[in-house]
């Protein structure tokens, strides 16, 4: 599970590189797995002795492809217009370092050999797309990913959500992080604190 939540957290962030701005959404996350195989795997013998450069590496990538801000204001819902600039600020922070700490490692163990991504089917919506993927794990289960892609107003593709095995993370992260913000009075400050440790658990 570690290598999958870490193989779809990079792929999320290849598919906003600014070289691929213009190819279809199909295009983008198979371009992604690809850039996965080179940029980490190819480097596996280096990177698994160094795990500081192998962060570094990963940051190199992440740090100017996924926008946390975008991502903090949709895991915090209502709670992010509540929320201080600093405290958003500390959530994009947290969320970046704790996904990078936690994951860099699994990468190592990314094999496109076990990755499947079927051809497009027609959409319902033309600014909507829904790429189907499969994950075969070390255990030979089949993991069923969906990319729910969607075109933004400059005309570039954008990765909207992921959906593991039936489980909407999206919708799902959100729900956690009003729970936490429940359990901990309302305090956003302690709530943040809370979500570093639960994507923390996630990894182990």
């Amino acid at each position: 599970m570690k290598t999958l939540w870490a193989v779809s957290l990079l792929i999320l962030s290849f598919i906003t590189l600014p070289a691929y701005a213009q190819l279809g959404p199909r295009e983008k996350v198979v371009n992604a797995v690809e850039l996965l195989k080179t940029e980490i795997v190819a480097n596996r013998e280096v990177l698994s002795k160094d795990g500081v450069a192998l962060r570094a590496k990963a940051d190199e990538i992440l740090a100017p492809l996924i926008d946390f801000d975008n991502f903090a204001k949709n895991v915090m819902g209502k709670y992010y217009r509540r929320a201080s600039k600093v405290q958003r600020l500390e959530f994009s922070t947290v969320t970046k370092k704790t996904l990078l700490n936690s994951y860099a490692t699994a990468l190592l163990e990314f094999d496109e050999s076990k990755v499947k991504i079927f051809p497009l089917s027609p959409q319902k919506k033309k600014n909507k797309a829904r790429i189907n993927m499969e994950f075969v794990t070390n255990a030979g289960s089949v993991v069923d990913i969906v990319f729910l892609m969607k075109l933004n107003k400059k005309n570039v593709w954008l990765l909207d959500n992921v959906i593991i095995s039936g489980i909407n993370f999206g919708l799902t992260f959100r729900k956690q992080f009003a729970s936490m913000v429940q359990r901990n009075k309302n305090d956003i400050d302690l709530a943040i604190a809370s979500w570093a440790r639960s994507l923390e658990k996630k990894a182990n």
